[in-house]
């Protein structure tokens, strides 16, 4: 049996940036139904980028947000906050350490 500080159900965008803010405070499980994060949802709703959709407060925001999304900063997407222990429920839990 393991123990963690915090359980989150879910490896979608949700679940996994709840995981990365919670590292920082203490161990954290994910815990996901399929055999890969983002499988369901989080791949099908964001895998387009449109300046163009919405209301206008999203379209403002989409503009805003274009540079750092087609430039992003060196390792804008390091994962270096935490270590993190994910667990399919088809599949053995698995750790991956910050490199």
């Amino acid at each position: 049996m393991r123990e963690c500080d915090y359980l989150i159900i879910g490896a979608g965008i949700a679940g996994a940036s709840a995981a990365y803010h919670m590292g920082g405070e203490g161990s954290v499980i994910i815990l996901e139904r399929e055999d890969q994060p983002g499988y369901h949802s989080t791949g099908r709703s964001a895998a387009v980028f449109t300046e163009n959709y919405g209301p206008r407060t999203m379209r403002v925001m989409s503009k805003v947000s274009a540079p750092f999304l087609r430039t992003p900063p060196p390792r804008a997407s390091a994962t270096s906050r935490c270590s993190t222990t994910w667990a399919s429920c088809s599949s053995p839990v698995t750790t991956s350490s910050p490199s």
